[in-house]
């Protein structure tokens, strides 16, 4: 496999955001299925959600492949659990970051010190839509060790809730003072607080959970490290924010749509988002960096997060 770069990794990935956004795609959203085995990319063996930039990578092959699994891994990893790669599948790429630990002698004081360098990478990943049972031949009635992670599509359920249980913990559970009352949404850095408007003013419920997983993703802003970024642009906090909100809605199965295309609002964003993505080749980076480690405080993950509020360390790991 040859080698790219780490500039040619940042262009690839961009480009193809561009083209995402310039085809009207926000590929942070994709609607949800009432399956266990669907929603958030997940790695198959480590059970691990993706981060940074690679969970709208592998939506946006899900979304132009039609695959209903979160569940993906590499080659070998189906290898090792049965699984056949169809022949003729193409994978899909995501990147990573590597580290290389070595020692060096402080001039100043002659001690030797140890430090880190951090390298960009890449690695290619099927969907579970793209793998078939593998092996011996089972007897009768014993099942694949791959089936339990196979979709019931006959049995999906629809959302008919009139409050969503999952989201509500995740609200609850965050600590953030929330004030329902008037008729725009808001996070107050004054106050430290959150004002949405009733429930009943969505017409979708769902609107109202990504709405406030938004303003919760900028609630963790100053909890997360992401307010002392140094020149942080309006577009990149509601990037931000926006991928944090759909991070969160994926993982627990809150549906999400794509809004209207002839919204003034989302189009204003979107030209924005291009102008600084064709501007700052990590943009894209820090904006899914930073989405990541708001989604996991909401979640109530264990994230270890580094001093380094310049370089975009954490792409991904599976």
């Amino acid at each position: 496999m040859s080698k790219l770069s780490a500039d040619e990794l940042r262009a690839k990935v961009t480009n193809r955001l561009i083209e995402a956004l310039e085809n009207g795609t926000r590929p942070w959203i994709k609607p949800w299925i009432g399956d266990p085995n669907a929603g958030f990319p997940t790695n198959i063996v480590s059970k691990n959600r993706y981060r940074g930039v690679n969970p709208w990578m592998l939506n946006l092959t899900s979304m132009d492949k039609d695959f209903s699994s979160k569940w993906w891994g590499t080659y070998k990893q189906w290898q090792g659990l049965d699984g056949n790669v169809r022949k003729g599948e193409k994978s899909t790429m995501i990147v990573f970051w590597k580290t290389l630990s070595r020692y060096v002698t402080n001039e100043s004081t002659g001690e030797s010190e140890r430090k880190m360098t951090f390298f960009l990478r890449y690695s290619n990943v099927f969907n579970f839509d793209q793998v078939d049972n593998a092996g011996e031949e089972l007897p009768e009635g014993k099942a694949h060790k791959l089936d339990k992670y196979r979709i019931n599509k006959d049995e999906i359920p629809t959302f008919e809730h009139e409050v969503f249980e999952p989201a509500e913990s995740v609200i609850n559970d965050s600590g953030a003072s929330i004030e329902y009352k008037g008729g725009r949404a808001f996070y107050s850095p004054s106050t430290d607080s959150i004002t949405c408007p009733l429930k009943e003013k969505f017409p979708k419920l769902q609107d109202f959970y990504s709405t406030m997983f938004h303003e919760l993703a900028h609630w963790c802003e100053k909890r997360t490290g992401f307010k002392e970024v140094e020149d942080k642009s309006y577009a990149l906090g509601e990037l931000v924010a926006e991928i944090g909100s759909c991070y969160v809605c994926e993982h627990i199965g809150v549906p999400v749509e794509n809004p209207d295309e002839n919204d003034e609002h989302h189009a204003a964003y979107l030209k924005s988002w291009l102008g600084a993505l064709k501007d700052d080749p990590k943009f894209i980076f820090t904006a899914s960096k930073w989405a990541s480690k708001a989604a996991d405080m909401l979640l109530d993950d264990e994230v270890k997060y580094d001093d380094d509020k310049t370089v975009e360390k954490e792409v991904a790991m599976a």
